[in-house]
């Protein structure tokens, strides 16, 4: 049974599928409590939260990405957009790149993102191999085709809702475009990079319609979609998905604290407790 499918996003390469459902399920339960009450207790077993955990495909050699300076240009604009966006919460100090060029103004870039909440203790290297995993996904075909694979095989017929965080977010997305064929009523999106334009919105399967303004194209299967953003998480840049995706979106900002993009903090927070109950059939006041 796999009555909810979770999937992960970046800094994820070294833990494991096993220690993600037991996390996972956990702090969801955390959040369903917080919706529910007791109730809760009842509600969803381990057995029916299947994780799907694909981190491991970017500890491949030919994958790990040195702790030189960024120098791809996706990786280079995705890390400015982080900056800006820091910077814009008062999190760390502006960029000013009228002074700044070059390898001069990634190292500043690496330097302020590094003393962030949001990247916490995260060396310089693996906030690089963060934006690699990223730009690896959009680049590199097998890579991405894996991955998608690797989704396809957690959905079973009695799925009910699909929870995204962060890149997982732009892989459930994917995925349900790929097979018509599910019926899954809801989705839940946390700390979802979806919808920021160019580096994310632009390059998603199946493109988004041209506008202006450009949007997203809407999953077929799904009724209920909900967003879920920190305040102060960066990868979200534009938090509010029901402005830039067709259809309905409930979207929510919450407050996780000094870990804006915390998937933990996001699956135990009331709002994501709160849809994930009501996905699966249970009356939520």
């Amino acid at each position: 049974m796999a009555r909810v499918v979770a999937v992960h996003g970046i800094w994820h390469q070294y833990s494991s599928k096993f220690d993600m459902r037991h996390e996972w399920a956990n702090h969801l339960l955390g959040g369903i409590y917080s919706a529910i009450g007791v109730r809760s207790q009842k509600l969803l077993a381990d057995a029916e939260v299947e994780c799907v955990f694909y981190g491991d495909v970017f500890r491949k050699p030919a994958s790990m990405l040195g702790p030189g300076l960024v120098t791809d240009p996706f990786e280079v604009d995705l890390l400015m957009s982080w900056w800006r966006a820091a910077a814009a919460h008062g999190s760390v100090v502006s960029p000013d790149e009228r002074t700044l060029a070059g390898s001069d103004i990634i190292r500043r870039a690496l330097i302020a993102l590094a003393g962030s909440s949001f990247v916490g203790k995260r060396a310089d290297s693996a906030l690089i191999f963060g934006l690699g995993q990223v730009r690896s996904y959009f680049t590199m075909p097998d890579l991405r085709d894996k991955i998608l694979s690797r989704f396809a095989d957690a959905i079973q017929p009695d799925t009910q809702v699909i929870v995204a965080h962060s890149l997982g977010s732009v892989i459930a997305y994917e995925s349900l475009f790929a097979h018509p064929e599910w019926s899954i009523p809801a989705l839940v999106t946390l700390g979802s990079p979806l919808a920021v334009p160019n580096l994310i919105l632009n390059r998603l399967q199946p493109s988004p319609d041209a506008g202006p303004p450009i949007r997203g194209k809407r999953p077929p299967q799904i009724r209920e979609w909900t967003n879920i953003a920190a305040t102060n998480d960066f990868v979200a840049l534009r938090k509010k998905l029901g402005d830039h995706f067709h259809g309905k979106i409930t979207d929510w900002e919450i407050d996780n604290g000094g870990s804006f993009h915390s998937a933990l903090r996001y699956l135990n927070a009331e709002v994501t407790g709160r849809a994930v109950a009501s996905a699966l059939g249970y009356v939520v006041s």
